[in-house]
């Protein structure tokens, strides 16, 4: 299994490479209610079944969020998150999705913390949406 660190020995769950297996899925389906989640969610399952993993570059699941809320990482991360050409390979959004906030800002924002707000990750989704074949666009607002 290979999915990009949440820290040192988690791994976040929101994109993961596994190898179809159907050993593997009926350890997941028969352990479910024997194995404790250390957040009560997915990740924290999966983490648990998981314990061994390759750790993919940050890349590859980059988290939309401002832990430090430092300009300059706001600034970095908005580069990135902007780039032309793209440079990163999926965009992670935290809080708020893109699809249920308006489209010409993000709707994270809130006073105090600005955890989640990106208005640069918000129009590189609609960019990508907008380039879609318009029959696939339907499945993007799902929920």
């Amino acid at each position: 299994m290979s999915a990009t660190g949440n820290d040192v020995w988690i791994f976040n769950s929101g994109v993961m490479v596994i190898e179809p297996s159907n050993c593997t899925f009926g350890t997941i389906m028969s352990q479910h209610k024997d194995i404790v989640s250390y957040n009560g969610g997915d990740q924290g399952y999966l983490n648990e079944i998981f314990v061994w993993w390759h750790r993919l570059p940050r890349r590859v699941n980059f988290l939309k969020n401002f832990w430090s809320n430092t300009t300059n990482e706001r600034n970095i991360k908005n580069s990135l998150l902007a780039a032309e050409p793209p440079q990163l390979y999926a965009v992670h959004y935290l809080g708020w999705k893109p699809w249920l906030c308006y489209r010409d800002y993000d709707c994270n924002f809130d006073v105090e913390q600005h955890v989640y707000a990106s208005d640069a990750a918000h129009a590189r989704w609609w960019k990508v949406h907008d380039a879609m074949d318009k029959d696939l666009q339907r499945f993007c607002r799902l929920t």
